[in-house]
This record gives structure tokens, sequence and C-alpha cells, in this order.
């Protein structure tokens, strides 16, 4: 396919692909009224309650086919699909297209009725009580009600005969294995190895041809196969695991993809499918008139060597563009720059806007930074208040500030802000994004980590110095990963000397020497490679690593760890080696906090515990074992205490073996799926997006919107706050 060019996206698939549970009212009345009841809503129709058109949208396909069918099995499938790739995809060599499959496992025939010449659907199960297996023929499930009662009055008992004398279901499975492997092979025979993705339920015996190993495969290994993104298993299975089902919106035992749920599963797929295919907005055209559109002004230029960070702060976004225009109507100015950086005096900057602020004053407009480094707090704040408020004159209200404070910004945009997906970066072949989506999945339950404690620290700073100090106390403990790869053994013996006076006059009541600095110098120089080999593939991807280390190696480093010992990165005016500006002051949340739990581990950060409430009582994570195990008062604690409470865990886990880790994980293993469970939902949610808009075009009205509330409660959780902080009144709507 190539890029700037339009693109047909179509799907195959059962009633998963379909909708199923969201037909008209004209066929089913039971669904619809109940999401309207709950979340005061009227559903689309059923085609865009699906998570196809979802991604169809977020790709920005510009015509969108689904022929997936309610009933459908694998033979049905591969039958629509190869009549639509001979009679229009083949027809049209210089037609681009994208194609996805979604096979479910199941008895599910596909009949040819000659006389009334059209297909139908045989959907058998096995009956324990009569003995033999049941089937359901049918034209169409719900919409053709009298049709289908026709059908099973003709020809209901002579199938019923041929089933109990032809049929096998071992055999039907193998023939179904067949097909897929057939049809597979026939895609890639073609060429169109870049052209299509599908996903499986479990099928036996389904297998393709490695041609790199000379073996054969499952079929959930395949290149093209977006189980490998969900721990090989059933994405579907997933999506119920992390409860995106109707039955877990409403009071409705329906087990298809919510309406929320949809859309979620969808954005997932969206960055999966971007990644094998490498598309995204910059393959095909924009309908603008799909699209949300930010209007700002800023003196720096496209054509400089300047990126507007709106354009790459929230990557996730598919729907909004940005587009910079003049001042003279705009209501939003952006005062991002790229040397207005961490730490900077924002002062030697603000010339650059003295034409331009007095227009968009003027027009009842905001001023805005996007703050995507590690964090812009303290003096750096303050000095753009002092700027852009007392001396501009704009009100506190008018100022937006979108950065990575605890505080100010939900879960939802902290997370995304942290992705470089494929939707914004089609030709980032291994974006962020695909690191979460290889992270864990909560069925990853039944294997020992080889990893009790990690700690990872790259670049010295003070508050790393004393935590390798305190977490060094009993010496390196058994099955550790630590590493301190960029810290020298002179900075440790210099380090004492530089600092003592300095932080006693700040800590008069306390000892703040390193007391275990040979000890530290045993892990100095490590990095993650000595641990965890990298792959030879991803030797070569340059463009993955983060100032010398890949994000696979640090994720696969999560997934073998237990419990990770954290600490996010706050420097300032150069305060490299004092507790200056450390203490209480660590307000700001990064993938150092949130890949963590991605990955299934427990985690203990070291900042302090009004971090922690916001993070169970607003978001819905729980860090309940830091108190029940190992006594850390960890939601009161100041960031001192955070630091000192480290010997607690060392002292009670300095014995333990490899197993006494894994009985603890095991303990709080609903814990950690939860914690999973809260994240990837906020990852996926479409939220973001609306609130934004709300936010940044906010001369523009936009109605509040309900939304599904999730059931994941952290410890001592507020019960009136939603997932994402947004208020529930008392008749189930919310406002965001």
């Amino acid at each position: 396919m190539k890029e700037n060019h339009e693109f047909t996206f179509y799907f195959g698939g059962t009633s998963i692909t379909k909708g199923g549970g969201f037909e008209p009212l004209s066929a089913r009345t039971d669904i619809r009224p109940m999401y309207k009841e709950k979340y005061g809503i009227e559903l689309p129709s059923q085609e865009d309650c699906t998570y196809a058109s979802q991604v169809a949208k977020n790709l920005k396909a510009s015509k969108f086919v689904n022929d997936a069918k309610s009933g459908s099995g694998v033979k049905r499938i591969i039958r629509k699909a190869v009549d639509y790739i001979v009679n229009n995809y083949l027809k049209q060599p210089h037609s681009a297209h994208l194609f996805h499959f979604e096979f479910q496992p199941g008895i599910r025939q596909d009949i040819y009725f000659s006389k009334e010449g059209h297909y139908g659907i045989c959907n058998a199960s096995w009956n324990e009580k009569k003995k033999k297996y049941q089937f359901s023929l049918v034209k169409e499930w719900f919409t053709e009600e009298e049709e289908n009662r026709r059908l099973d009055k003709v020809y209901g008992d002579g199938y019923q005969t041929w089933i109990d004398n032809h049929f096998d279901e071992v055999i039907y499975h193998q023939e179904d294995s067949r097909m897929i492997m057939n049809f597979i092979g026939w895609l890639d025979s073609m060429g169109m190895q870049n052209e299509y993705t599908f996903s499986m339920g479990s099928v036996d015996d389904c297998v393709w041809f490695n041609p790199k190993i000379h073996q054969f495969q499952n079929m959930e290994t395949h290149p093209r196969c977006i189980n490998r993104f969900f721990n090989y298993t059933c994405p579907w299975g997933h999506a119920h695991e992390m409860g995106w089902l109707i039955l877990d919106e409403i009071d409705f035992g329906d087990n298809h993809l919510g309406y929320w749920g949809a859309k979620k599963y969808a954005n997932k797929i969206t960055s999966i499918i971007g990644e094998l295919s490498h598309i995204g907005p910059a393959f095909g055209k924009h309908r603008k008139n799909e699209m949300e559109v930010i209007e700002y002004c800023s003196p720096h230029s496209d054509h400089s060597d300047w990126i507007p960070d709106l354009q790459v702060s929230v990557p996730h976004l598919k729907d909004m563009v940005f587009k910079q225009v003049p001042p003279d109507n705009c209501k939003l100015l952006d005062i991002s720059y790229k040397n207005f950086h961490q730490g900077a005096d924002f002062n030697k900057f603000k010339h650059y806007y003295e034409e331009m602020y007095p227009i968009v004053k003027k027009n009842g407009g905001k001023v805005m930074v996007v703050l995507r480094q590690e964090s812009w707090v303290g003096e750096t704040e303050e000095l753009l208040k002092d700027v852009v408020i007392k001396e501009w004159g704009f009100k506190e209200e008018d100022f937006i500030i979108l950065d990575c404070n605890i505080k100010r910004t939900e879960l939802d945009y902290l997370i995304k802000t942290y992705q470089a997906d494929p939707v914004m970066t089609p030709n980032d072949t291994q974006p962020l994004s695909s690191y979460f989506n290889n992270a864990w999945t909560p069925n990853e339950t039944d294997w020992h980590r080889n990893y009790g404690i990690s700690c990872f620290v790259n670049k010295p700073n003070a508050l790393r110095y004393h935590t390798l100090d305190k977490l060094l106390t009993f010496g390196i403990p058994t099955d550790s990963l630590i590493t301190a790869r960029n810290i020298k053994d002179v900075e440790l013996d210099e380090y004492n000397d530089k600092t003592i006076s300095s932080i006693k006059r700040e800590f008069p009541n306390e000892t703040f020497g390193l007391d275990n600095v040979e000890k530290i110098k045993l892990v100095t120089g490590k990095s993650l490679e000595d641990y965890i080999k990298p792959k030879q593939e991803e030797i070569h991807k340059s463009t993955l690593k983060k100032g010398g280390i890949s994000y696979e190696s640090v994720i696969r480093a999560y997934k073998e760890s237990y419990l990770n010992i954290g600490m996010e990165t706050y420097t300032i005016n150069d305060k490299r080696y004092s507790f200056n500006d450390y203490m209480g002051i660590l307000e700001h949340i990064s993938e150092k906090t949130l890949l963590p739990l991605f990955c299934g581990t427990m985690t203990y950060m070291i900042f302090p515990g009004e971090n922690y409430k916001i993070m169970e009582d607003k978001w819905g994570l729980n860090f309940k074992y830091l108190k029940e195990e190992f006594d850390i008062d960890y939601r009161e604690n100041d960031t001192l205490g955070a630091l000192k409470s480290i010997t607690k865990i060392v002292d009670k886990t300095k014995q333990w073996s490899i197993n006494d880790w894994h009985m603890l994980w095991e303990k709080y293993k609903k814990v950690n799926h939860d914690n999973y469970k809260v994240l990837e939902n906020a990852l996926y949610t479409d939220e973001t997006q609306f609130k934004l808009l709300k936010t940044l075009n906010h001369h523009i009205n936009y109605k509040d919107r309900p939304r599904h509330r999730q059931n994941f409660k952290g410890w001592n959780n507020s019960k009136n706050m939603g997932l994402f902080g947004t208020t529930w009144n008392s008749n189930g709507k919310t406002k965001i």
C-alpha cells in the first residue's frame, strides 16, 4: 500500500465484529432501552456501535466494508472474503485495501439453500441431556424471524438427520483449521503480507510455516495475527477479562462487546494494526468533516525547526487536528517552544509573544503551554505564571498547563502523553504504545518471575543515591535486578564531602550521608543488558533507544520482577546533589510509575503520600500490599518517610527465596490484575479527546456525555468517584 492514498478497510467476522447486541429496535427491544435508561443516551446504528467502524475511523479509511454476520463461522468468513478479493480487490490493481478477519471457534456451518437462492447459518452445540448436537437454522439472526421459522420448518428435520449421521465435532474443527491455513497462505501467495491482519479464537491444529526457522508454528504466532499482542490468546477473551462487554455495562447477560467496550477494544487494536501495517492519518485522505479542529496561534512557524508540541503531546487522539492560524480571531495562544525546557527562565522567551498575546486576550482567549518533559513544577511554573498572569494580565483560569502533574492531570492523559502512537506517527515502526500492548495481560499468571526486587537507576541524583543506599543496607538482595548505569565510583566517593553540609542545614535532625558506598559500587555501571540480553533484532532498532536503553529491555525487566522500587525524575536549576525541592514536591507521574503496573508488577514509588491518595481514591489503583505486608504508611508518608521505608522492605525480604516472592504476588494477584485493568481502560478510552476539546476549544459548547463507570476500586476509594475522577450523579450520569 502506498501512503497518501485512499484505502478501503474490509472486515470479516462474527457477531463480535458485526455489533451483536446492538441490532435495531425493530429487531430486538431489550438492550438499547436499557442503555438509554441507565446512561441517558440514544445509541447510534448497529454499524456505528462496532469496533470495526471505530478502527476504520481511527485509521481514516476512505471506505469501510463490514462483511461480518452474527453466527458466522470460518467457512462463511472466508467465502465472503474470497468473493470480495476476487471481485473487487484483484480487479482494481491500483486500489489500496486493508483487511481484518476475526475467526472464532464453534460449530458455525455455512449453508446454501438452493431453492431459496441464498445462504443461511447453522449454529449447533452439544445437548448433554439429549446426548446429541442441536442446531439453530437461520437466514439472519434477529432480523429475519419469520423466514427463520419457515426455514426451520421446511429443512429442520432433514438437517438434524444429516447431523446425527454425518457430523463429528473433531473433524469439523480440523476442516476449519485447514481452511484458515489455506486462506492465509493464499493471501501471502498474492503478495498481501502487509495488507491484512487477523485474530483467532482457540482453533486446534492450525499452523503456519515459518520460513525463517524452517518450522511449523501455531497460527497465533503468525506475524499478521494480533493474538501476539494479547499473550497469544483470543483478543475477545481479553475484552471479557477487561470488563468490556455489554453485561459489564448494563444489567443484561449479553457477552458481546459493549458500547464503550467496543471503542476501547477498537482503540487498542488500532495501535496494533497501525504498527503491523504502517498506516495512520498520513495514509489516505483526511475527511475534514469528521475531524475536530483546534485552532491555535503561535509565532513559531511549522516550516521552522520548531515542531508544535500540540502535535506530539497527545498522539493517541484520532479525531482531532491542530491547526495553526493567524491571531486575528484566535482564542488560543500556544507558548510551547522547544528551547523552553525544564528549569529554563521563560523571561528569555516571552518576547516571541509580545505581539500576539494582546490580540488573543482581546478575543477573550486563553494561553496554553504543553510541557511534555518529566515535570514542570515549582520555580518554572511560578515563572510562567508571573509572566502570563501578573504581567500579561490573563486570569489564572485562562492559563492552561498540559503536563504530567498528578494533581491537575487525569490518568488517561498521563498515559497517552507517553505514547508515540502509529495513528499519528505512522513511520515509527515500534512506537512506545506497542510496548504497552506487549507488556502483560491479566491471564499471564502461571509462571515464576526471575527477580524479587528491581530498581533501575540511570542518571545520578541525590534521591537515587539515597534510594540505592537504603536498598543495599544488607547488601545486594538475593534474586534482585538493580542497575546504576551512569553512576561513577568517583561520584560516590565525593558525594558525602560535597553535600553533607547542605543536607544538614536542610534536615538538622537527620543523618543523610551514604552509609553503603561500597555496596553501591557493586552495581555501578550495571545496565539492564547485563541481566536481560536484548534480542538480536532489537540491537539494530536505534530509534527505540532512550539514552542507550531500549524499552523492550525495560518491559522484559519489569515482567521479570515481582516488586519494582522506582523514583520519578525531577531536576531543576542544577540542584543535582541536594535534596532541595525533592522532599514533598515530587508531584508528577511518568512511565516510571505506570509501566511496572502495566507489567503486573507490584510497585513502590518514592514519592509523597498525596500521590498515592490520588492514584487510589481518584483513579482506582490499589497499593495495599505496601501497608499490609511491609507496614509502610504510603498514603501518609512524605518523600523523606517514603525513602526511609525502603528498609522495611529489604529487612523483611532479605532472606526470601524467589518462591517467597511468588507467593506474595499470588496473594495480591487480583490487586495486580485490577491495577492493569484500570490503566488499560484509561489508555484506550476516548474521553481524553472529549475533555481536551472542551478545554482547548473553550469558546465552543460541547455537551456533556454520559460514560460507563468502571468497577475497579482502589483501597479506601471514594464511592462517588469514577475512574477518571468524574463525579457521578444519583441518576447514573456523569459530568466530565
